[in-house]
Parts: C-alpha cells; sequence; structure tokens
C-alpha cells in the first residue's frame, strides 16, 4: 500500500452564527489552474490523467499549465504540483509562490526524498500534501486534488458585530466595501444587503484575503471574483445588480491585467 501523508492542512474556520446570509456556491465562478512543475515526462503525463480523472463530469472551468510557463493571477484558484527528485528544490518553488503573497493557492509535492515529513513539518508554507512516487500515485493524486479542491471551494467569511448581533458574511456574496461618510465606518454592498460597519477601510483590508479582493481606490475595495464587466473606457465596474467607478487612476491598469484572463473587460 502507499503511503499517503498529509503534512500541513489549511484551518477551515465552522460557522457558529447567531445570524448569518446566505451561502453562494463559489464553483463555476473562477477558473481553476493545474500548475504542475515536472521534467520527467512519464510522471507529468500520469499527473494530467489523474487531474482528468478527477474531474470526471464535474462542470468546472479549468486549465492545465506548466509551471515555468504560468503567469499568476491570484484571483483564480490554483492548485501547484511539484515534482521534484529533491524536496529542497520542491520547498525552494514553494517559498516563491509564498513570496507573491499568495496563501491561497494549494501546494502538493510529489518527491521520492527520504526523510521528507521532517522538512515538510518544518516549513512555514502551508503545504497541503506530500506524495510519494509510487505506482499507486493516479490514485494518490487524485485524492490530493479532491482535499484540495474542498478547501478552495470552501467560502471564507467576513465576520463583525453589529446591534449586538454576529455577522458572518461569505466572500462569495460581497461585492465591494466603501468608506463611509464617517473615516471609521465602512459600507459592505452584498447581492442581497447593505452593511454599515464601524470600522476603517484600510482595518477591513487588513483582514481580507488579497488574491480575491483589491483596494482600487483610497476609499473602495472590490471583490474581484463577483465582477460581471469592468468598462475600461468609462471605468466602472460592474457586479449583478450593482455597479462602482471608484477605481484610481493609476489602479485602473492592475485591474485590468487582473481580470483579463477572466474576459470581463469591455
Amino acid at each position: 500500500m502507499c503511503n499517503f501523508n498529509i503534512l500541513a492542512y489549511k484551518s477551515l474556520k465552522v460557522s457558529y452564527t447567531y445570524k448569518q446570509v446566505p451561502k453562494i456556491a463559489l464553483k463555476g465562478d473562477i477558473m481553476v489552474n493545474f500548475i504542475i512543475k515536472e521534467e520527467r515526462y512519464e510522471l507529468r503525463e500520469k499527473y494530467e490523467i489523474a487531474i482528468l480523472n478527477f474531474l470526471g463530469s464535474r462542470e468546472e472551468k479549468f486549465k492545465i499549465y506548466d509551471y515555468d510557463n504560468y503567469r499568476q493571477e491570484n484571483y483564480n484558484r490554483n492548485i501547484y504540483i511539484l515534482g521534484e527528485s529533491s524536496i529542497e528544490k520542491a520547498l525552494e518553488v514553494a517559498q516563491k509562490i509564498r513570496e507573491n503573497n499568495d496563501w491561497t493557492s494549494q501546494i502538493i509535492i510529489v518527491s521520492n526524498t527520504e526523510n521528507v515529513r521532517i522538512n515538510l513539518l518544518n516549513n512555514d508554507l502551508l503545504i497541503l500534501n506530500y506524495i510519494e512516487e509510487t505506482s499507486q500515485i493516479n490514485n494518490t493524486l487524485k485524492e490530493a486534488l479532491y482535499k484540495a479542491y474542498n478547501i478552495l471551494n470552501y467560502d471564507q467569511t467576513l465576520n463583525f458585530h453589529l446591534n449586538g448581533e454576529l455577522f458572518k458574511i461569505p466572500y462569495s456574496s460581497i461585492y465591494y466595501i466603501e468608506k463611509g461618510n464617517n473615516q471609521n465606518y465602512c459600507i459592505i454592498h452584498t447581492k442581497d444587503d447593505t452593511f454599515t460597519i464601524k470600522e476603517t477601510i484600510n482595518g477591513l483590508e487588513e483582514k481580507l484575503d488579497l488574491s480575491l479582493f483589491m483596494k482600487t481606490h483610497r476609499s473602495c475595495i472590490i471583490n474581484l471574483a463577483t465582477i460581471k464587466k469592468y468598462d475600461t473606457t468609462n471605468s466602472i465596474v460592474y457586479f449583478e445588480n450593482l455597479k462602482t467607478d471608484m477605481i484610481a487612476r493609476d489602479k485602473r491598469p492592475i485591474l485590468k491585467m487582473r481580470l483579463y484572463k477572466e474576459k470581463m473587460i469591455n
């Protein structure tokens, strides 16, 4: 039997709430990228087969990239498969991913290096799985992909108290956040409601996952995953039933670049 070891698992917060906005599924909203770093052709082929077998009949937009040719786009859901004969090389690649402030992507390492458990347990890179190179790699990789996929589809929440109640708003229901008339307050615009809370825009920026959100103006933070269209001519971002033009001039090219692959540009 092959060994399958979970070295580090991203913590998931269980929602025990007094009041909670209905959750919206992430499935199909954003592209899933599988990024492979593997120089050995026969193993790379096995990884690709495992990915296709894992996806099966799932109605999911996805692409498979070679690591060296992939331009990282943080708003996508990424699963990295790092196949290296040396665990040190694999950890160097993982370090580069995390140095880009990407703590959302899931990383799976495939290696035959002995004592790899000690190496991985002593690093702070949030490696999801380590898989040994065995004849059963297809099955173990499928299991690892299943865990990574479930984590990426887990909807994080923005938590705050309002009028004595605890709110947990799923990220996938947030459109954008703007500073209120008082700089110590913010207005959160969601699909079904608007919330005014006592929190600065900078304070909220520190709490949010910046692989999904972008501060487009000193008074505005936008959820990239819920954008329906970006009109670059008039610099207006459209959501399902809202829009905003709070896009600073120096932020426009950055926003355009981050949305380019999702073809939301008018």
